[in-house]
């Protein structure tokens, strides 16, 4: 059985969109929506198609006050009956099988953690491909090239993960306001912890134009000082640990530097001059 947990603020036109296809996913039998304190249409929407299914075991629930993504996970974690639990997003349009294949292809690499490629609708096309720093996920133009599923440090953010993981790993709520990187040290302790993360590039999701709501609730420079805030909180937690496994060779104080230049410069610069 799986389970399926989503995330959501702010984002009720958006879960028009993707929500049906959710409740479309095959081998699903239970599905948990976690309302972040919405202040929208986000209870009316969801309900509304929640009260239109009759195959799968439905949740909405609502917080009080704005908790966080990854507050909302381990929520979500706490209410899953499945064996396994998919991770999506409110902005996110799945393939119908999408989750079907990931259980393929979990089983036949054995892998504890396995996510797919994911596809950037409306986003501009740089000329040359931008700088990628540490830690970053396989991206779209890498994944075009491969055939087989590859073990890795860093996954999309809707993956597909088996709930026995949660006995000793668990979201790090201390990733503060857009929660920048707590995907990453969620993955990082999985691995540290003896588990198989693997990228399946045999599935893709569709990830809608960026709107103000979800983690995007604060002005841009916030968003990106936040950014650099919790890498530099991941990197002093897990930098001996990736250094001995990964051989890092620069040191941590250069990473963050490197990062900051990275999100505050060279970012911001390809967007400007070098995308069309």
């Amino acid at each position: 059985m799986i389970s399926i947990i989503i995330p959501t603020y702010n984002r009720a036109s958006e879960l028009k969109k993707t929500l049906p296809i959710y409740l479309k996913q095959k081998d699903v039998r239970q599905l948990i929506v976690i309302d972040d304190n919405s202040t929208d249409d986000t209870k009316n929407i969801v309900e509304s198609m929640i009260k239109k299914n009759d195959k799968i075991e439905c949740i909405y629930h609502k917080n009080e006050v704005n908790k966080g993504i990854h507050y909302n996970f381990n929520l979500g974690v706490s209410m899953a009956r499945g064996k396994y639990i998919f991770f999506g997003e409110d902005d996110v349009v799945l393939s119908d099988d999408h989750i079907s294949l990931l259980m393929q292809h979990m089983k036949s690499s054995k892998a504890d953690i396995i996510g797919g490629r994911r596809i950037w609708m409306g986003a501009r096309k740089c000329k040359v491909n931008p700088p990628k720093y540490l830690f970053e996920p396989i991206s779209e133009i890498e994944s075009r090239r491969m055939i087989e599923d590859i073990e890795c440090i860093s996954l999309q953010a809707c993956f597909l993960a088996k709930k026995s993981i949660f006995e000793k790993c668990k979201f790090d709520e201390n990733f503060i306001g857009s929660g920048y990187r707590f995907e990453t040290d969620f993955f990082i302790q999985c691995i540290r912890a003896g588990f198989k993360v693997v990228f399946c590039p045999h599935t893709r999701c569709n990830h809608l134009p960026r709107s103000k709501g979800g983690s995007y609730k604060s002005t841009r420079i916030w968003y990106e000082l936040w950014a650099i805030r919790n890498n530099n909180y991941l990197l002093d937690k897990h930098y001996i640990f990736l250094k001995d496994r990964f051989g890092l060779k620069k040191t941590k104080f250069r990473l963050k530097v490197d990062f900051a230049i990275h999100r505050l410069i060279l970012n911001p610069f390809y967007r400007l001059f070098l995308c069309e």
